[in-house]
């Protein structure tokens, strides 16, 4: 499976990065982590991934986030059924009163409300702009993580012999991600949980 990747990019490089360009876009931190890894492989740079990493973590952002506002014009006859889920309602009851920042980190750091949250945002007349400042920070910051454990796992593994570790070397670059992904979350919602208790 690896090695027809390789081949496949080698031979349709623009095809390869049209689709990676739309993949990222869906689920972009686990791409980027394997491409970052076999970046030596591939012979793609890092300040090219880094780009592209950060294209589709706030690309993505930005697309839910412009669906909410928007979304009621464009499709005027769509019901929103989903404003009447439970998970809605507890998300709104919970961020309605935080800062933009904060509503963020708990969107983003939830996974179960992260598109329905995002989309809220925009629907609860959240500006753009405002958006755009408190969103980008934040994927930065994963965009720096993602890629600097890709290039650590990459530069480690693409000195074994054979496929069999590399394609260890990106599960186990996986899994830190995730992992190193929830203990942030979890530090972070603690702290703002806790601020608010006390407020």
């Amino acid at each position: 499976m690896l090695e027809y990747a390789l081949s496949f990019y080698q031979e349709y490089t623009r095809i390869f990065y049209i689709l990676i360009a739309i993949v990222v876009l869906l689920e972009g931190p686990i791409i980027i982590l394997t491409l970052t890894i076999l970046s030596p492989q591939l012979g793609i740079g890092i300040p090219f991934l880094f780009f592209l990493s950060l294209f589709g973590d706030f690309g993505g952002d930005l697309l839910h986030f412009l669906l909410g506002k928007y979304g009621e014009k464009l499709f005027p006859n769509k019901r929103r059924s989903g404003a009447k889920s439970p998970t809605f309602q507890k998300l709104t009851k919970t961020i309605d009163n935080y800062p933009l920042l904060e509503k963020l980190i708990i969107i983003k750091y939830t996974p179960p409300i992260t598109s329905i949250g995002l989309i809220y945002l925009g629907v609860s007349k959240v500006k753009m702009f405002d958006f755009i400042k408190k969103d980008f920070p934040l994927c930065l910051l994963s965009t720096i993580v993602v890629i600097y454990i890709g290039f650590y796992f990459g530069q480690y593994f693409n000195t074994k012999a054979n496929f069999g570790w590399l394609i260890f070397g990106i599960g186990l670059g996986i899994l830190t991600t995730i992992t190193l992904s929830r203990l942030i979350g979890k530090f972070l919602l603690k702290k703002i949980y806790k601020q608010h208790s006390k407020s």
